[in-house]
């Protein structure tokens, strides 16, 4: 190898502009395989943390929609009466009442 540099300037010249092309590209390539491996796990992260805090949300509407409806149906004397079978005309008021709501 080393008498394929001794013969001429030419591959002399040859051989270092390709040694010194070929190393910046390299350690370019490796840096920004590196950073844009970084970049995509912490937008996959990021994306992650989003849709979590929507579904949060979500989930926090749904058990506050929850919440108010027991407190509505246990505030109802229709509950003391679906309990002891005794229903009557109440159910049209329980449905004024929730319309109201």
């Amino acid at each position: 190898m080393f008498d394929f540099l001794k013969k001429s300037l030419r591959n002399k010249l040859l051989s270092i502009f390709i040694v010194i092309g070929f190393l910046p590209f390299l350690t370019l390539l490796i840096y920004t395989l590196f950073l844009s491996e970084t970049k995509i796990v912490n937008k996959t992260i990021n994306e992650h943390l989003e849709r979590t805090k929507v579904v949060i949300g979500l989930i926090n509407n749904h058990l506050e929609s929850l919440t108010k409806e027991v407190r509505f149906l246990s505030s109802l004397d229709l509950m003391d009466d679906l309990l002891a079978e005794d229903i009557d005309k109440r159910i049209s008021r329980l449905l004024t009442q929730k319309k109201r709501i």
